[in-house]
């Protein structure tokens, strides 16, 4: 589906939550998840509104219960932003996630919450699909975990990075945004790093350059799939560029784009949410919009 179709017009808000596949309540205040010392089999609703925000208990030596002001869900662990800035996180360790120097742990993974060393006064945290980042202090962006694309910015590609290490931004960020093969950090402006194709390489060594958009473009929100990025500008037009074998670009072909291309037919976008090769997009009062494809698995039958 290489143009943006229509789903129907529903709250924007509701529809592109439900895509991410978090369930949110309509409260003006952001609830937070209850996680206990034991990681549960599901996260739990929050405590009422105008209650304290519920702790979590780390692990480790100097372990005590903590309020966990974020949260961010990887494909195979989580972590968590703690009053304080640090950093905790717990799952599996698969890739070097955890960020505490580990590679492979049991299959149970850890299941309490530990702390990341190395990161103080954190102010934003990430998960991808086996990777994690977090914003420090002074907006630099530190980074841990699966690099098989070089989307940790390290250096290291097709290995792991079990401890985190700051990415080489000479500016500083207020986001980094988190895919399967690349990573984006969001400032002043817009750098992303990784390689969202195999004969394409976003420069993860030397500090990653801005995005060039057109200058009536400044981005000032985005989200990443598994190779492509989107940009919502200022002027609430969409940009998309970056890897289009299932038109999840939107620009009406299967043509990979290297640098951001204006998606036509969208105006007034608040949001944009992207899951792999699937790209939706709130805009119009209400409307929703979705383009993109999904790839067979190698051992399904996807003829009929």
């Amino acid at each position: 589906m290489p143009w943006p179709r229509s789903v129907r017009s529903f709250p924007a808000s509701v529809a592109l939550v439900a895509l991410s596949g978090l369930a949110c309540s309509s409260s003006p205040a952001p609830e937070r998840a209850e996680l206990p010392g034991q990681a549960p089999d599901a996260l739990t609703a929050a405590a009422p509104s105008g209650t304290s925000p519920p702790a979590i208990a780390t692990s480790g030596p100097a372990a005590r219960e903590r309020t966990a002001l974020r949260l961010a869900v990887g494909e195979t662990h989580n972590c968590a932003l703690l009053d304080g800035g640090e950093v905790a996180c717990w799952g599996r360790a698969s890739g070097g996630s955890l960020g505490d120097g580990s590679l492979i742990e049991a299959s149970s993974g850890r299941p309490r919450p530990g702390i990341v060393p190395g990161i103080t006064g954190a102010r934003a945290v990430a998960a991808g699909r086996r990777n994690a980042c977090a914003i420090g202090a002074k907006g630099e962006v530190l980074c841990w975990g699966e690099d098989l694309t070089f989307q940790t910015a390290s250096g290291v590609g097709h290995g792991s990075r079990t401890t985190p290490a700051a990415v080489p931004f000479t500016r500083s960020m207020d986001r980094v945004l988190l895919g399967s093969k690349v990573s984006c950090g969001l400032g002043a402006g817009l750098s992303c790093w990784g390689r969202p194709h195999e004969s394409v390489l976003w420069d993860p060594v030397s500090s990653p350059p801005l995005v060039e958009f057109a200058a009536d473009l400044r981005p000032t929100d985005a989200a990443i799939g598994a190779g492509h990025v989107c940009a919502i500008g200022a002027d609430a037009k969409l940009a998309c560029w970056g890897t289009n074998d299932l038109g999840q670009l939107g620009l009406g072909d299967t043509r990979s784009r290297t640098k951001p291309q204006l998606v036509n037919g969208l105006t007034d976008v608040k949001d944009v949410v992207v899951l792999e090769e699937i790209t939706c997009a709130a805009h119009d009062a209400g409307k929703i919009s979705c383009w993109g494809g999904t790839r067979c698995p190698p051992t399904a039958d996807c003829s009929s």
